[in-house]
C-alpha cells in the first residue's frame, strides 16, 4: 500500500477514535443535554381560578397562593390592602392584586393617572417616593385580555392599567419581605415579571358583572 494511502487511512482511524472516545463521555448519552428546569410556581396548568365577585374581571393564581378577596370597593383616590382581591404565597412576599372602578365622567385618561399618582406620592400618608412613580412616557405597553394596557413599573412590583368603556381596571404584582429596605429605584427581578406576565394572560374581564359602584339614591326617592 503506498505510504500516502496508509497515512489517510491512520488519520480516519484517528479521528474515528476520538469521535467515538467523545460520544462516550459522562452524560452524553442524554440527547441534547439535561431538560431545562420549570419553575413550579410558573406552571399555569396547576393554577386556580378566580372570579372576581366585585370587579368584573376572573383570572387564575397559582396553586401555592392564597386568595384574598376585597372588602371594601375602590373609592379613589382613597386606597388600601383590603380594597384588593390579593393572591399571595405563603410568606405573603409576592403579591397579585386585581382592582377596578368607574373612570369619572368627564374624566381623561390622563386626569385619571394624575389623580392616581397624587394618591400614591403626595398624600398625607403616601404609599411610595415620588422616585418611584416613573414618568408616564417611560412607561410600557402589555395586553390584558387582548385589550391594549399601559405598564408601569415600580419600586416593588409592575401594574397594568386598562381602561374599558367608563371602568378602569389594575392588575399589580409586587414583591417585599417587610424587611429589607426598599429600593428608591424602579426595578424587579425577572421571576417576578414573569409571573406578572403570566397572570396577565389568563385575566378576562367583563366589566358588566362589577358591582361597585352602586347607584347613589336621588333625595327623597324610595
Amino acid at each position: 500500500m503506498p505510504t500516502s494511502v496508509r497515512l489517510v487511512a491512520a488519520a480516519v482511524i484517528g479521528v474515528l477514535a476520538v469521535g467515538l472516545l467523545y460520544l462516550n463521555l459522562p452524560g452524553r448519552n442524554d440527547v441534547g443535554g439535561p431538560s431545562p428546569t420549570i419553575n413550579p410556581l410558573l406552571n399555569t396548568a396547576t393554577w386556580t381560578a378566580f372570579t372576581s365577585p366585585r370587579y368584573g374581571f376572573s383570572a387564575k393564581y397559582p396553586a401555592s397562593f392564597a386568595a384574598v378577596p376585597s372588602e371594601l370597593a375602590w373609592r379613589m383616590p382613597n386606597a388600601s390592602g383590603n380594597m384588593f382581591d390579593g393572591f399571595h404565597d405563603d410568606g405573603a412576599v409576592k403579591w397579585l392584586n386585581g382592582i377596578s372602578t368607574l373612570l369619572p365622567v368627564g374624566a381623561s385618561r390622563d386626569d385619571w393617572y394624575d389623580e392616581y399618582r397624587r394618591d400614591l406620592v403626595e398624600d398625607e400618608v403616601a404609599w411610595e417616593p415620588e422616585s418611584c412613580f416613573t414618568p408616564r412616557e417611560d412607561w410600557s405597553s402589555t395586553t390584558v385580555d387582548g385589550l391594549a394596557a399601559d405598564l408601569r413599573m415600580s419600586c416593588a412590583g409592575l401594574e397594568a392599567f386598562v381602561f374599558v368603556a367608563d371602568r378602569v381596571y389594575m392588575f399589580g404584582a409586587y414583591a417585599y419581605d417587610g424587611v429589607t429596605p426598599p429600593t428608591l429605584e424602579p426595578g424587579v427581578s425577572d421571576e417576578l415579571r414573569d409571573l406578572f406576565e403570566l397572570w396577565l394572560t389568563t385575566i378576562t374581564l367583563d366589566p358588566t358583572s362589577a358591582l361597585y359602584p352602586t347607584p347613589v339614591p336621588t333625595p327623597g326617592s324610595t
